[in-house]
């Protein structure tokens, strides 16, 4: 049997020799297969058995029979005698299986393991042509896979580079859109878009064209300007943007323009240089009304015509953000100058004004109004009067309900101001009134001028009224002081009666000396000033008070005289006294303590005027030395004492100041004065 021919499941036993006892056929027939005593045919499946007689014969048939069957399981049954070493050799040369001793089990038993050899060989080697077959299909399956990775990866690393390129310019759009939204000039605009460009190195930095009302028509370019240099070292020359007004405006085009000749011409005429070819780029378009010019983006470049629209399609996408940034600076230029001419024009104004909503709150003024611009402080009345609610009769709310003009008065320190509110309407009728301007004048001035007309009119009313109760008192004191002096010094009366008429006669003297006093008050404020001691002042303004005073006690300390003496107009200056006096008899309503003491403090000198009246609330008291300002009832002040008291003072160099007693109740005036210059008479 030939090696190569491939062998088949096993169908029967082939044998030689002689087998006269049955020995081969039964052991077969019990192992289920058949047996043959001729030659095999060619394929056919099958294990040999000899039956030798001797030793001789048995190689001799075992040679021949391995020769005819080279690969055939081979068994030998006999009962030839054979050494071990010769067996063991025969075994190895032959590949005997093994010797069957002569019994039908010993066959079948053999006839069975070959048998079972035979089908796992076959079995074995099916299952390595299948697994061959597998292999090769395999193969290639593997190499047709391989082949459509290749091909399909080749085409996704193509579309993988596609989309990272897509991307990549998306995300450099986002970006240049981001950087383009925090722009606040057109030069910031520039330089980002000339950033943007430089990978296209045959384009030069842009040349933008820009009509604005504000500004007029320029154009705004990359220029080179003189650096500065050391004392030896030449003037290096940097790069700058900067811009200039064009004698005429380019030509209106809302498309695309490659090589455009009249842009190429008006460039060169506008800059004054040879321009080379041009890519002119409108940012804006026509929105249905006629528009002198749009915006427009010059490039000058040397591109051939690839790369010429290779660059146009970069810039196409970025076109419209460029003209959204554009427009957003320019109306922001636009607005912060009309704010800038809306600043300049009510700061200029010298009157406060203000617009104010219903809440209080300023949303514009000019800096006349802004007396108090301290942070946090929002509110009109917090800016305008520092204070912490609304300024005393504010029209603000009658403004709003009525929606009309309204007139008022409001005070700022010691400043009076007359108040218009006018309130601010739009086309809708029906909507409430949100806003009001507020209109201030100065009317502190006008205030204290006829306050000081009132106080004219009043003095000269006094003054008559002096002049006629001196001339009807004078003669009747001066009958009755010399009859006290006649009879006081008449011996014959007793001395009581004597000491009696000289109390007279110095009641008698001091009422001569209280009209003189009332004629001194009354006369024209003209007077020439006097050097005169502060001590003398006071007292002789006691001496036209002393009525009011008699319910009160009066404590006094006087500094010497020589220490505290000024240079005054007397008779204004106890008129001043006088009134603070007055006002704090008036304000103690049951009997009370007034102290007064003079003292020189350095260069100047000091009278204090204490009370122990109820003090005056802390709202009003930056108002008491406003004109016609009193919390009297009416009928019983004017209000321009104070006032007029306080002008004294400061007309005589001087100053006059209240506060509240902080050891008890009451109030304290202090009026200070320069000292009298030496040799001053």
């Amino acid at each position: 049997m030939n090696s190569d021919i491939t062998p088949t499941p096993l169908s029967s036993v082939f044998y030689e020799g002689i087998d006269s006892d049955g020995i081969v056929r039964e052991g077969a027939f019990r192992a289920r297969v058949s047996v043959l005593k001729q030659e095999p045919k060619e394929g056919q499946s099958f294990i040999a058995i000899l039956v030798a007689s001797n030793v001789t014969d048995l190689e001799k048939r075992v040679a021949d029979l391995r020769d005819r069957h080279r690969d055939v399981p081979l068994w030998i049954i006999g009962d030839v005698s054979v050494s071990p070493d010769h067996l063991q050799q025969m075994i190895n040369t032959h590949r005997l299986r093994r010797w069957i001793p002569r019994s039908f089990e010993a066959v079948e038993k053999a006839v069975r393991e070959s048998v079972s050899e035979i089908e796992a060989r076959s079995t074995y080697q099916k299952s390595r042509r299948e697994l061959g077959t597998r292999n090769r299909q395999l193969h290639d399956l593997q190499e047709n896979l391989e082949k459509i990775v290749t091909e399909r990866t080749s085409y996704l690393s193509d579309a993988e580079r596609e989309l990272h390129s897509r991307t990549q310019a998306t995300r450099d759009l986002v970006r240049f859109i981001k950087e383009l939204s925090q722009t606040e000039s057109i030069e910031e605009l520039l330089v980002l878009l000339n950033q943007e460009i430089r990978s296209f190195h045959e384009v030069r930095s842009p040349i933008l064209g820009v009509v604005s009302p504000e500004f007029g028509a320029r154009l705004h370019f990359q220029q080179a300007r003189a650096a500065g240099g050391g004392k030896h070292a030449a003037r290096a020359l940097e790069k700058g943007w900067g811009s200039k007004s064009v004698k005429k405006v380019w030509t209106h085009r809302v498309t695309i323009r490659v090589g455009d000749a009249d842009d190429q011409t008006y460039l060169a005429d506008e800059l004054g240089r040879p321009v080379a070819r041009t890519i002119s780029i409108p940012l804006g378009r026509e929105f249905g009304v006629p528009v002198r010019a749009v915006p427009l983006l010059f490039f000058e470049h040397s591109f051939d015509e690839a790369k010429s629209e290779r660059f146009k399609r970069f810039l196409i996408p970025r076109i419209e953000p460029l003209s959204t940034a554009l427009d957003r600076i320019i109306i922001n230029r636009e607005m912060h100058a009309a704010s800038r001419l809306w600043e300049a024009t009510f700061d200029g104004i010298a009157d406060p004004i203000a617009v104010i909503t219903s809440g209080f709150e300023v949303l514009r003024m000019n800096e006349a109004f802004s007396r108090f611009p301290e942070a946090g402080k929002k509110l009109c009345y917090q800016v305008f009067a520092d204070r912490s609610s609304p300024c005393d009769g504010c029209g603000l709310n009658e403004v709003v309900a009525s929606r009309a003009p309204v007139h008022w008065q409001a005070r700022r320190s010691t400043d009076v101001y007359d108040v218009n509110g006018y309130p601010i309407e739009f086309e809708d009728q029906e909507s409430p009134v949100r806003t009001v301007i507020h209109h201030y004048s100065d009317v502190t001035k006008s205030l204290e001028l006829k306050g000081h007309a009132f106080q004219g009119e009043k003095m000269a009313a006094i003054g008559l009224m002096a002049g006629n109760i001196a001339h009807e008192l004078n003669n009747p004191l001066a009958g009755l002081r010399s009859l006290a002096q006649v009879l006081a010094s008449d011996e014959s009366y007793p001395e009581t009666v004597r000491n009696d008429m000289r109390e007279i006669e110095k009641a008698a003297e001091r009422s001569s000396a209280i009209i003189r006093d009332l004629l001194d008050f009354s006369k024209a404020d003209d007077r020439i000033r006097e050097k005169v001691s502060l001590n003398e002042i006071a007292e002789r303004s006691l001496n036209m008070i002393k009525t009011a005073l008699h319910e009160h006690r009066v404590e006094t300390d006087w500094a010497s005289p020589e220490s505290v003496m000024v240079e005054v107009d007397p008779h204004l200056l106890q008129h001043v006294i006088f009134n603070i006096v007055n006002n704090a008899c008036q304000a103690m309503r049951d009997p009370g303590e007034i102290a007064i003491r003079t003292r020189r403090l350095h260069d100047r000198v000091e009278i204090e005027i204490a009370d122990t009246g109820p003090g005056i609330p802390p709202e009003i008291q930056s108002r008491i030395f406003e004109p016609f300002f009193t919390t009297k009832e009416a009928g019983q002040g004017t209000g321009l004492g104070l006032s007029m008291s306080r002008w004294v003072v400061e007309n005589s160099g001087g100053v006059i100041e209240v506060e509240n007693r902080k050891d008890q109740a009451g109030t304290v005036f202090r009026v200070r004065l320069p000292v009298a210059p030496e040799g001053s008479s």
